[in-house]
C-alpha cells in the first residue's frame, strides 16, 4: 500500500471513531506485536480496514444469503529487490500475474512465472466451470468462520488470513 509520508500510526488511532472503531488502542497494539515499524503496522490495519475486512463481509454474506460458493484468496507475494520490498505486496499486485504483463522494472523470477501460471489457471477454471480447482481442490471453498484464503506467495497454501485478529477488533467479525 502507497502510505502518505506524514501519515503515522497515531493519525489511523485518531482516525478510529469515526469509522465508528472504537476498540482501545492497547487492544490493536496487541495484535501488531509481530510487525517491526510504525509504517508495517500502519500498512496492516488500512489494507485490512480497506481491502481485508470489507471483502470478507462481502465473501460471507454471498455464503449466508444466497448459498453460493466462494473462493477467497490473499495475495502476498513481494518481488525481489529493494523497490519491491518497500512496496510489499499491495493492492493490485496480482494483476500484472493475471495478465501476465510483468513489468520490466520489477524483477521477475521463475517463481513469479509458477504464481502467474497458477492463477492464470485458476482464473481460466472459474470462467469456465464456476470453480477455480482443476483436478484436486487446492483452493478450498471460503468459511466464514474459518476465514480460510488460498495465499499466493512463493508457496500457494490454503491459509487463515492475517488480518482475522483487525477484522474483529473493527467489527466485521463478531467474535465466537
Amino acid at each position: 500500500m502507497y502510505l502518505e509520508k506524514d501519515y503515522f500510526l497515531d493519525d489511523f488511532y485518531n482516525e478510529r471513531e469515526s469509522w465508528g472503531f472504537y476498540s482501545d488502542t492497547d487492544d490493536i497494539d496487541s495484535i501488531l506485536l509481530n510487525f517491526k515499524g510504525d509504517k508495517e503496522k500502519l500498512n496492516f490495519l488500512l489494507s485490512s480496514r480497506n481491502y481485508v475486512c470489507p471483502s470478507y463481509f462481502i465473501a460471507k454474506s454471498i455464503v449466508e444469503r444466497t448459498n453460493k460458493n466462494v473462493w477467497f484468496y490473499s495475495f502476498d507475494k513481494v518481488r525481489d529487490g529493494k523497490k519491491s520490498k518497500e512496496m510489499g505486496a499491495y493492492h493490485g499486485a496480482e494483476l500484472p500475474y493475471i495478465f501476465n504483463t510483468h513489468d520490466y522494472w520489477l524483477p521477475t523470477s521463475e517463481t513469479d512465472h509458477k504464481i502467474t501460471k497458477a492463477i492464470q489457471d485458476f482464473w481460466f477454471n472459474f470462467t469456465k466451470r464456476g470453480n477455480p480447482n482443476s483436478v484436486d481442490d487446492t483452493w478450498i471453498k471460503f468459511q466464514p468462520s474459518l476465514f480460510n484464503v488460498l495465499s499466493f506467495n512463493k508457496d500457494i497454501s490454503m491459509k487463515k488470513s492475517t488480518s482475522i485478529d483487525v477484522c474483529k477488533e473493527l467489527g466485521f467479525i463478531k467474535y465466537q
